[in-house]
């Protein structure tokens, strides 16, 4: 920001000495609060600092037509919104607020069967777009809390697979949870368990009935 005239100097100063006082933030929040930057300012920093673009979320509405491939309860957790799909090429852009969570997009890819692509957005428009989906009706989502034994989470999973008829299951895990996507005849159903010792799954495994 200081290479590109968007801070001075003594602007940079207070904000790194802002910064050091209060023990946590960003610099670019720190600046922001002092009123150096605006947050676009500081998004599109980010941008370029990450090697990613910025998706204008307040442009479009698209982020509607895709938001029901990933459970609401998991992209609040991640601050992540799915932003546009290209069904020939099977990519999924998906947007976050100030850093990319690889760990998230690696768990979406695999479950989805597709590939990834970060970018990045202002933390109002995924807010407001969060709101957005959250407000419209949703694909069946189970979520069961604080489950502590492994056993447990398996029944979990195991015995809803069961009642639905499934065909297939995918199962990863995401950001402390578990997450399971069931498919059956009538479609599909996620069911999310929130591990209070989360196993470590990182390829997603496939059950056949």
């Amino acid at each position: 920001m200081l290479s590109r005239g968007f801070v001075d100097n003594e602007q940079l100063k207070k904000a790194l000495k802002a910064q050091k006082d209060s023990g946590s933030g960003r610099v670019g929040e720190w600046l922001r609060h002092i009123g150096a930057v605006s947050e676009e300012q500081v998004t599109q920093i980010l941008g370029l600092q990450w090697s990613i673009p910025v998706f204008p979320l307040h442009q479009s509405r698209r982020y509607l037509e895709c938001a029901h491939m990933v459970p609401f309860p998991l992209l609040e957790l991640a601050q992540m919104v799915p932003v546009h799909y290209l069904p020939n090429s099977q990519t999924l852009y998906v947007a976050f607020v100030d850093r990319v969570n690889y760990s998230a997009l690696y768990s979406v890819e695999k479950m989805l069967a597709c590939h990834t692509e970060p970018c990045l957005a202002l933390q109002s428009q995924v807010r407001q777009a969060l709101k957005d989906i959250g407000g419209r009706p949703r694909p069946m989502e189970i979520l069961a809390e604080n489950v502590a034994d492994p056993c447990d989470i398996a029944t979990i999973i195991t015995s809803h697979a069961a009642r639905l008829g499934a065909a297939d299951v995918r199962v990863s895990g995401f950001c402390g949870f578990v997450w399971a996507r069931i498919l059956s005849p009538s479609g599909y159903t996620d069911v999310l368990v929130q591990a209070q010792n989360p196993p470590d799954i990182i390829f997603p495994t496939e059950l056949q009935e």
